[in-house]
């Protein structure tokens, strides 16, 4: 771990110091300056009025799905593209997705405050931020943007579609983020987001004493809040729902930007880079995640930014310390999770550390707590104490208990477990991450995560769904070429096999460990470890050529649809009124559509790689 990694740079980056950072692109300015207020007044335009007309299911439900979620994409996307166009070529290519993933989290960061300072301001500051993305993308060359982030914003867009597609693939699409929950996680956790931003709407109406049972606003980051609301508060009610989960699951795609970004620093080519995001991508957990709009895949993704900012030398150190910074402070600000990618990151830190001298350190932490500060104000002076989440996974207490600080009921909590009761807590914790089925197996995972799923496929699919050693399923394939002279040698393995183990060990040594409800589940794992968990294996697979790739592809799609489509059925207790599922022919052909675009992507990537390198 402590030997120096080989830099290899990305083709993107090789490709900006040949073309020299002081002269323009040829063409730089849109040969249509308009084109981008066409572009996002259509998609606010469509998206303010058409999720309230979506039926359940039909061809035009799946119509309907294709252009809201292509618009979602794109009012999501927007504000972060308008800081790489602002940005320009001072930005290298690897850290240009990067980039875009932070513009849009630090604006929706800005709108949770003007919406919490009141709805009139939160109005105008919404309607601003989509209007200032227009104009800068107006008066700036955009060009060299576009090229930048042309497969990465491609790929999310065509994902998202396909994703939503099979998620109602029975229909009941206007359930929105109910309809994802009854047939995946029967549990709120994906709407808490929307009710935050509903209650922020309705003038902070019912942010005390509890937002969802006996929560505190506080005890959640309220970043994914912020972001939908760029569009969720001029949609209408009978399509809010729907609204939501179309906003949510183009907020949490943002994993293909992070993903993008992190393989390019490592030097891996887009071809490559685009082959191991559709491998990955096919990866149950890693789609459910996604739909099942709770922010963890976009603190995963502000995470790998950091990884990326790390590792990349063709950038200014300034700029560098600014996006480690902010994607640090706003990837907790998405998640608490975040907290254990952060600190698995210290590899990275380690393989780079001459390059960062003690000031430099001080000052992006310095940064970093300028950013997440207001929000640990919130926690202390608005609705305190906002630390149940910290005694639940450090501490193992579950049941609410204000009546002490969270370090103080760590320190007793490990003094109460004492040294025997704390190594059973952390072979709890071993046991769990790589698999084991029979510790806990049905206290917890049967019946949690989805009612009805008591068959034996429904077993089947919450062992991949909730342990993280088994989830990339086909993918596990790879791990073994790993070891193989031809991997072993690649520039990427020890870096992100370094983060990928500093992080899973952080993990398995701070979560408490000591009862089911907090042991180091999948779903309460950084999802930065899911993510190159995946990673490491397709990466193998895709090292040994596109025979190989080809060969696991299909296999990996046909056991996807299987596990995660055929057979899931909704749960209709979770739908007031219950509907009558069955198959809608117009939404799977939209996700075979989906399917074939990406194919056709992959067929074409060199071209497209070529031009955006340009």
């Amino acid at each position: 771990m402590n030997e120096p990694v080989k830099h290899v740079e990305s083709v993107g980056d090789a490709a900006d110091q040949k073309t020299g950072s002081s002269r323009p692109p040829p063409g730089g300015k849109s040969s249509l300056p308009l084109l981008p207020v066409y572009v996002i007044s259509f998609a606010f335009l469509a998206f303010t009025f058409l999720p309230s007309l979506c039926p359940a299911t039909g061809i035009f439900a799946a119509l309907l799905l294709a252009v809201l979620a292509v618009s979602a994409c794109i009012l999501v996307f927007a504000p972060g593209f308008a800081l790489l166009a602002l940005a320009g070529k001072g930005v290298p290519a690897s850290l240009a997705p990067g980039l875009v993933v932070i513009g849009s989290a630090a604006g929706g960061w800005v709108l949770f405050w003007a919406w919490f300072a009141g709805p009139a301001i939160g109005m105008c500051s919404s309607l601003a931020l989509t209007a200032a993305a227009m104009i800068i993308l107006c008066i700036k060359p955009v060009r060299c943007a576009w090229q930048r982030t042309r497969l990465p914003a491609l790929v999310s867009v065509i994902i998202c579609i396909g994703y939503l597609a099979f998620a109602a693939d029975l229909g009941g699409l206007n359930y929105g983020d109910q309809l994802v929950a009854s047939r995946y996680w029967a549990v709120v956790d994906n709407s808490i987001p929307r009710i935050f931003a509903d209650c922020l709407i309705n003038h902070g109406a019912g942010l005390k004493p509890f937002l969802v049972a006996d929560w505190h606003s506080s005890d959640r980051p309220p970043l994914q809040t912020g972001m939908v609301l760029v569009a969720y508060p001029f949609v209408k009610a009978a399509g809010s729902r729907l609204a939501y989960l179309l906003l949510g699951a183009a907020v949490n795609i943002f994993w293909i930007w992070g993903l993008w970004g992190l393989l390019r620093a490592m030097g891996i080519a887009e071809r490559k880079i685009l082959q191991v995001v559709i491998l990955v991508a096919l990866v149950g957990a890693v789609f459910i995640n996604t739909v099942y709009t709770w922010p963890k895949m976009l603190s995963a993704a502000l995470s790998l930014t950091v990884g990326a900012a790390l590792f990349v030398q063709t950038c200014p150190k300034r700029i560098r310390m600014l996006v480690v910074a902010s994607a640090t402070a706003l990837s907790l600000l998405a998640h608490g999770s975040g907290l254990f990618a952060v600190i698995g990151l210290v590899t990275l830190f380690w393989l780079r550390r001459k390059e960062w001298r003690t000031r430099d350190v001080v000052v992006t932490f310095a940064v970093a707590l300028l950013i997440y500060g207001p929000w640990m104000a919130y926690q202390k002076f608005y609705d305190p104490p906002g630390d149940r989440l910290i005694k639940w996974h450090l501490a193992g207490v579950v049941p609410v208990d204000e009546s002490r600080p969270p370090l103080a009921t760590i320190v007793g909590e490990y003094k109460k477990a004492g040294l025997g009761g704390f190594a059973v807590n952390k072979l709890h914790n071993l046991r769990m991450l790589i698999g084991d089925p029979t510790d806990w197996n049905g206290e917890f995972a049967q019946g949690f995560a989805q009612p009805g799923w008591d068959s034996t496929a429904g077993h089947v699919r919450h062992f991949f769904l909730l342990r993280l050693g088994p989830t990339p399923m086909l993918l596990l394939l790879g791990i073994p070429l790993l070891f193989g002279r031809r991997v072993r040698s690649a520039a990427w393995l020890k870096p992100l096999a370094g983060v990928l183990i500093a992080t899973v060990l952080f993990f398995l040594l701070l979560e408490f460990g000591s009862t089911p409800s907090c042991v180091t589940w999948l779903s309460h794992t950084p999802y930065t470890a899911l993510l190159l968990w995946c990673v490491l294996g397709a990466l193998a697979i895709v090292e040994l050529g596109d025979k190989w790739f080809f060969i696991i592809l299909p296999f990996h799609l046909i056991l996807f649809v299987a596990m995660w489509n055929c057979d899931v059925t909704v749960w209709p207790g979770y739908l007031m009124p219950a509907p009558v599922f069955r198959l809608d022919v117009a939404t799977c052909f939209l996700g075979v559509l989906a399917i074939s675009a990406l194919v056709t992507l992959l067929l074409n990537s060199n071209r497209w790689a070529a031009r955006g390198d340009e």
